[in-house]
This record gives C-alpha cells, structure tokens and sequence, in this order.
C-alpha cells in the first residue's frame, strides 16, 4: 500500500485478499472504501489514525478480525454501507477516537455493549441506517459530543428530561427510535442546528423555541406533542415540521418572524378524543385563521397545513410568497374565494385545497403547465365550474374527469389552440384564460354554456394541422376556417362531428379529404375551394334543401358544394366533384360546372340522332294525315324549298360529284360546330371556357362577373331567328315533299338542312353560354357560328366558279326531278277529281283538290257505257275537264302527234312556272 494508500480507489473487478503491508507500524491513513476487498486485518498499523472501509459489499468477516482492537490511536472510524461485517464492536478503551460511522451496516445488539458511550472523547456519532441497536440512550454525558445520528432502524428509548448537556450538540437526530417523555433543552446557549425527532413517543408540550436562537431544521413530527405552538421566534430557522401531533390553538403570528424559513409544515393536528366532562367525542387540532403574517416568510417553498381546523380565508398575503412552490390546505373548513392574486407565483407546483367550503372561480394557481404538477379542488361545492384550462391539462388534478369542471370540449379546443400557433392568432381574445370557453373569440355555445356549437375563425392567421381532438366537439355545427393558413390532410376523425351542418376550409392549404367524411349526413354547406386538394369529393352528399331546417336554410348562399373541381389545378391528382355546384381553379377563378355527360362529338352525335329521329317520326305523322285529306298537299317544288344557291340542291340529281360535295360540305360544318363545342366544355382545360364567377375571401357567397343579361340574348335570339329560320323552313318544306311524294332525295336534303341548322343553334348557345362576359361578345360569338352555317352557299359558289358546267347539269337534273314531283301531283289531283264532280251533267260547278272551276262536264260515275255513243260521248267529256284543269294550272297538253306516242308518266310535265300551286 506505502505512501499511497491514502488515494480512494476505484472498485476493482476482482476480489483480493489485502497484502502484507509494506510500511508497517508507521502507517497513519488507510482509505479503501468503495471497493470489492475479501479480507482485511490492520492489526499492525499501529500508529493508525483514520481508517476508511465502508462500502466494499464484498467484505465479510468478524469485526474483530480487523485487528481494530489494536489501534490505540485511531481518531476516525468509518465502516459505513459494509453491510456483511459481523460481530461486536469493542471501542470503549479507545480513548483518542473522536468520529465513528457506522451508518448502513446490519449490525444488533445493546448499543452498551459497543463501548462507544465511554469514549467521552467523541464528536460524532452516526449509528443510523440499517442498525438494529436496543438499549437506553446514554449519552447525556458526553460533553465533547457535536453530532448525534441514531436515526433509523434502532429502538432505543429512555427519557431525555434529565439530559442537560444535549443543547450543547449541533445536530441530533433521534428519529424512528422509540424515545417518550418530554423533551427539554437545558444549558446555555443552546447551539443545536439541526433536531429531528421524528417517529418517536415524546410527550408534553414543544420546548420554548426562544432558547432556540441558532436552530435551522426542527422535525418533531410523528409524536404526541400537544399544548399550543409557542412563540415561534427563532430567526435562523430553515425548515420546521411538527406535523402529526396534537396540538391546538391558533397559528401565532410571530410565524412571521421565521425569515429564511423554507418549509413549514404544521398539518395533521386534527385528532378525535374523547371528552370525559361531556362524555362525547371531539376533534381537536390548530384552528383560527391563517395569519396573514405568513406572508412575510419571503423564502418559504412549501406550506403544509392540511387536517387542522383551520377556518376564515386564505389571506392574500400568500401572494407575497414568490418562492412558494407546495401549498397543502385540504381538510379544513377554510371558506371564501381563492384569492387570484397567487396567480402571480411562478414557482407554485403543488396546490391542493380538497375538502374545504370554497366558493367562487378556480384561478390559474400561479406557474405555467410544466411547473403546475398536482391540484385538488374536490369537496368545495360553492367553487364555480370550470377551472382553468391548464389545470384541467395535468394528469394529477381531482376533477381533471368531472366534466363539470373540465368539459371534454373545452380540452379539444384548447388542443386546437395549441397545436394550430393560437399565440399567434390575430385576435385570442379569452383563449386559455380562466373566462368560460363559450366566451373565447370566435365560439359559439348554446344559450346554456354546456355544448360548443359553432367554431368560426375567419381570416385570423389559424395555422398548422387540423388536430384530431378538434372534432371531439360533437355537438358542433358549424366550423369556419376559411383564409388561413391550415395544412395537410382533414383528419379521419371529423366523422365523429356528426352534427356538422356547416363546413368551410376554403382558402387554405389542405391536401386530403377522408373517407370517412361520407359520414357527416347532416352537411349543407362544404366550402373547399382554393386549396390544394387532391381525390374524389364524391363521397360528400349534402343534405337535400327540403331536409334543412328553415331558420338554418335563410343562412345558406345560394352555391353550397364549392370545391377546386375546375381547370386548371396545381396538384398532381386532380380534384374530382360531380356533384359541385361551383368549381374553383387555382387562378382563383370559379364556375358553376356546366357539365355535359358525354363528350362534346359524342353529344353533337347525339343531338343530330335525336333530330333525326324526330323527322322521321314528324315524316310519318305528315304522311298519314296528308293520305287521308287531314292536311292539304304542298303546291311548292323541290328545287325551290331546297334553294337555287345551296349545295344542298345536289341532293335532288343524280350527280355522284354533286353528293360528294354536299356530303363533304355537312361534314366540315359538323366538325367545325363540334370545334366550338369542345372548345366551351367545362372539363376541357385547353379550351375556352371561361370561369366568370369569383367567390371572395371575405363572404361565403360568390358573384357572378359576366355582363350577359336578358336583353343580350333577346338580341341573339333575333339573329338567330333571322339567319337560320329560312333554312330550317326550306328543310321542313322539303321533308313534307318527301312525305307526301315519296321522295327519298327531298328527305335527305331536308333531313341534312333541319340537322346543321338545329346544330348551329345548339353550338352557338352553348358556346356563348361558356365564354360570353358581355352583350357585344355574345353578338359576335353568334355571328361567327352563322357564318359557318352559311358554309354550304359558300362552297356552292366556289363550284359556280370551277366547274360552272356541272353545275348547270345538276341544276337541270334538279329542276327535272322537281318537275316531275310536280307533274305527278297535277295528275293525281285530276284523277281524284273525277269522282267529285255534281251529279248535273249540264254544268254543275265543282271545285276540286286545287280548287279548280270545272262546269259543263258530267261526272263519270253517271255515265252508261252500253253504247258506242255513250262511250265517245265519256271520251270527249274527259278530255274536256283535262283540258280546263292543265289551263288553270297553266300546263300545255302535249301536241296529238306527241299524245300517241308517249305514255302518261312517261316523261315530266312541262311547266311555265317553277312552282306547283295549281289553282
């Protein structure tokens, strides 16, 4: 070991057996705590004055193996925490020993058989710990003595009223023994510092604290002390604790005296006795008010005054105790308001006021929610709900589940605070303070403060995620936050807000709708526009107007589904909503959707199959009533109704050219029609739609930018009218020559006319429709689409121009095949008006199907023909009627060498005039 061995050595990973020492006799200092030695034994250190083996674990053996019986001179003895030594220890003819430690060891036995109360020489002595010494206490003599720890294990008793020398001491501590009697300080001065007598059986009352003048921690708690405090005037005085004990009378104002004092702990004097004089059983214990001196104690961290009598209330001096960390009143019968002034104590943690008559507001108790640990408030009735926010926020508060006092809803909107920057809100007018949240800026409750019904925070800088606990608010209908600043995804959770009526997130910076919002079936209004949204708001149905409540329904603006469904967007997956009544784009632009089903060539399809499928219906119609004389005949031609200067003419020849032509014609006016159309569909982001709406920051209603009023499409019905109305009359003149001629070529000339033109009203109303913003673009656009219907007589004159032959040959097989048309009707008229004329056959006047004068003819149903006579005489008559008939309607009859030779029907009728109104 030699020089060295005064060094404190680390613990060794092995057990050693100590070596032979070196230095022999002359060693003065061993110091081998806090190690693993197997074995020790200085018998040969003679000269030793300190030695030090406590804390090696692995130490075990007699103590007389030591050798310490030999060390005359040792001053200082520590074997403290070396729990496996064994045996007595024999000190008693030590006589030069001044400190022994033998605190933590497992050592029994009569303390008197140790010696140690004979060495008079000693200072200090510290038996405490895991000691199990039996015995009476003996060291009333021990002038010389400082320090006394007996503390722990030990059952020592005895009576301490006889031992004048203790207040010579410094500290004492005697705790968990089992000492009784009084306890008197005798001597002068008194120079103790430090007592503890806790958990011991002293009786009588508190020793006078005025010869106490150097004490700084006095613990007598946990005996049987009764009588009144006494003056409590001991200026030095750090920490006192006579609790559980019995003591009665007031709290003496001179506790203001105990300056430095830093913990003070009185409580636990309430104890139930019975009273002989009256035969009942009482409860005694401190009563009075607490003084409002105690506010004086500037350094005091922890009051404990709980289960006394105490009444009156709480001063407000306790605001003064800025230290204050741990207050303790519960159990008592203190009244009246917790005095808000403690608000101010930044350093309260611990505030428990359970089991009192306190009445009035909860206050904040001081100190900020990491500080604030354990509150109890229960068993004050009069207190008024609720209590602050960030008392209810602490795992460790009594009414934390009595919703009374801490409401669910008031939690979930203080999360939202927290999580959403509510620092940094415009206005958080009352937000976290002790105000009722039904009276925090922007909520709204019911006319009984119980349930939190609207949320609406507009334009006022909300930032962050949508918490969760947000829609813990389940009795909420309405939730505003339009202009701000929210992120990311809309919680699953909102569909616990089932009675959500209300729903406006519109300009922020969301991402997501869930799934699980198809479970809020009360939704009237969902407002999502000017966001970035992605997905399907499909699953979104709102509630049909005739289900909403009437006071709630005069609320709503007229669009109630806005979302960003239109083009463009910024987001990768585009928004989708079918059932929107207004789409937004991200230029902030909006549109109420006019969606069309199908694509705009598939509805062009459409529309031209469903006109086609009403003439041929109208086609039959006409053909049935015109059969039967319901409808007169049309006294007009083809080549006529279909127009000397269209193309649509090529249809009445047999020009295979002519057909193409037409048929090009109709194709690049549908294609051109269908150009537009795509052009001014809703879902066509390439297109020129135009979103005229603009749905404000500051409203939940939007407006309409476009300038298009009555009076523009009164005009553009009027052009409409006037440049299309000819050619729809042509195509439907030409369709009832087809019906009642039977003509294939009028049908598909008027069929074609009827088509485009119906097809330029719809093109050009819809396209107006989507790009208009003014009466003047509404014209022009019309003008435009006219002109393309105007394509065919276009194209005619570009063939006038080139092949101007052709065209005179298609005319003249036009104009034949509409002669004959005509030809056919002039003898079919005839020939029913045989049979209609009078019976008179000297001139009885018949007006027939063209309302012909005919007289001096005799019908032929009155004609005998039995005879040749007869016979010549129905020939001529015939002729007769033939020939005033063709000179009424103004057609020469053939010449007789020509009547021979060619049959009726065999070529046209020659006509004078183009047309064939035949009168």
């Amino acid at each position: 070991i030699g020089s060295n061995a005064t060094s404190n050595a680390t613990s060794n990973a092995t057990e050693l057996p100590m070596p032979e020492p070196p230095c022999g006799p002359n060693l003065t200092h061993v110091a081998l705590g806090n190690n693993q030695f197997a074995f020790v034994n200085v018998t040969h250190f003679t000269s030793l004055r300190h030695l030090d083996l406590s804390k090696n674990g692995a130490l075990e053996q007699p103590l007389a193996a030591l050798g310490i019986g030999n060390l005359m001179f040792l001053e200082n003895l520590t074997l403290a925490k070396s729990r496996l030594l064994t045996g007595d220890l024999r000190i008693g003819h030590m006589s030069y020993l001044k400190n022994i430690d033998l605190s933590g060891m497992a050592l029994s036995g009569d303390i008197e058989s140790t010696g140690v109360m004979n060495v008079t020489t000693l200072l200090s002595i510290d038996l405490s710990g895991s000691n199990r010494f039996t015995g009476l206490f003996g060291f009333c003599d021990m002038l010389s003595l400082k320090s006394l720890n007996l503390a722990g294990h030990n059952t020592l008793s005895g009576n301490l009223t006889d031992c004048e020398n203790i207040g010579s001491m410094k500290y004492l501590d005697l705790s968990d023994n089992e000492f009784s009697g009084h306890f008197q300080l005798f001597g002068s001065p008194i120079t103790l510092e430090h007592v503890n007598l806790h958990r011991n059986a002293f009786t009588g009352t508190l020793p006078s604290f005025e010869l106490m003048q150097s004490i700084k921690y006095l613990h007598v708690g946990e005996n049987l002390f009764s009588g009144v405090l006494p003056d409590l005037s001991m200026p030095a005085l750090k920490r006192l604790n006579v609790s559980y004990n019995a003591l009665t009378g007031d709290i003496p104002p001179s506790i203001g005296n105990l300056a430095v004092l830093d913990t003070l702990d009185l409580s636990n004097q309430a104890n139930t006795v019975y009273d002989s004089s009256t035969g009942i059983r009482v409860t005694r214990g401190l009563t009075g008010q607490i003084p409002p001196e105690i506010g004086q104690i500037g350094f005091l961290q922890t009051l404990f005054l709980q289960n006394n009598l105490l009444t009156g209330t709480m001063p407000e001096s306790l605001a003064l105790l800025t230290y204050l960390g741990s207050m303790n009143l519960e159990d008592n019968f203190i009244s009246g308001q917790i005095p808000s002034s403690i608000n101010i104590l930044e350093q309260l943690g611990n505030v428990m006021l359970a089991r009192n008559r306190l009445t009035g507001a909860i206050p904040d108790l001081g100190g900020s929610a990491d500080v604030v640990r354990t509150v109890t408030m229960s068993g004050n009735p009069e207190l008024l709900p609720p209590a602050p926010f960030k008392l209810c926020d602490l795992d460790d508060l009594d009414l934390r589940r009595d919703s009374n006092y801490c409401p669910s809803e008031r939690s979930a909107l203080a999360t939202f605070y927290s999580e959403c920057f509510g620092t940094e809100w415009l206005d958080n007018t009352n937000w976290l303070t002790a105000a009722h949240h039904c009276e925090w800026f922007g909520v709204t409750c019911d006319e009984n403060y119980e349930r939190v019904l609207k949320l609406e925070l507009v334009a006022n800088g909300v930032a962050g995620r949508i918490p969760e606990a947000l829609f813990k608010l389940i009795h909420m209908t309405h939730l505003d936050l339009n202009d701000n600043d929210m992120r990311g995804e809309i919680p699953e959770s909102i569909a616990d807000a089932k009675a959500l009526q209300w729903l406006r997130l519109s300009y922020n910076r969301l991402t997501r709708l869930p799934d699980s919002i198809a479970n809020l079936t009360n939704l009237a209004l969902v407002h999502l526009h000017n966001n970035r949204m992605e997905g399907d708001a499909s699953v979104i149905k709102l509630l049909p107007k005739r289900d909403v409540p009437k006071d709630f329904l005069e609320t709503l603006p007229p669009h109630r589904f806005i979302s960003d469904c239109g083009d463009p967007q910024d987001v990768s997956d585009a928004f989708v909503c079918l059932d929107c009544d207004m789409c937004c784009n991200s230029l902030e632009e909006c549109n109420v959707p006019l969606r069309q089903r199908f694509d705009p060539w598939h509805s062009t399809m459409i529309l031209l199959a469903a006109v086609f499928a009403a003439l041929c219906v109208g086609w039959g119609v006409t053909r049935i009533m015109t059969t039967k004389r319901i409808l007169p005949e049309p006294g007009y031609s083809a080549l006529e109704a279909a127009g000397e200067e269209s193309v649509y003419f090529f249809f009445l020849s047999d020009r295979k050219w002519g057909w193409l032509v037409t048929v090009a014609t109709l194709f690049v006016q549908v294609a051109i029609f269908g150009l537009f159309l795509s052009a001014a569909s809703f879902d066509n982001g390439d297109g020129d739609f135009v979103y005229s709406w603009r749905c404000p920051l500051n409203t939940p209603e939007c407006n309409d930018e476009r300038a298009v009023g009555a009076y523009g499409w009164i005009m553009w019905a009027f052009l409409v009218t006037a440049a299309l109305l000819d050619d729809l009359i042509r195509g439907c003149k030409l369709l009832l020559l087809s019906s009642t001629r039977g003509s294939t070529k009028c049908f598909v000339s008027g069929t074609s006319l009827v088509g485009i033109t119906v097809l330029a009203v719809y093109c050009s109303f819809f396209y107006n429709q989507a790009i208009a913003m003014s009466n003047t673009e509404l014209i022009v656009n019309s003008v435009i689409l006219l002109f393309v219907n105007e394509f065919d007589e276009q194209i005619y004159g570009i063939v006038e121009i080139m092949k101007g032959r052709w065209l005179e040959e298609a005319r003249e097989e036009a104009s034949s095949y509409s002669e004959e048309l005509c030809h056919v009707h002039v003898r079919a008229s005839m020939m029913t008006n045989f049979d209609k004329e009078d019976d008179s056959v000297g001139g009885v006047k018949e007006s027939g199907v063209f309302g012909a004068n005919v007289s001096g003819v005799r019908p032929l149903s009155n004609v005998n023909v039995g005879s040749q006579d007869e016979l010549t005489r129905l020939l001529q008559s015939m002729q007769n009627r033939i020939d005033v008939l063709e000179r009424n309607a103004g057609i020469q009859s053939p010449p007789a060498s020509q009547a021979g030779d060619k049959e009726e029907g065999d070529g046209p009728i020659t006509q004078e005039s183009s047309g064939c109104n035949v009168q």
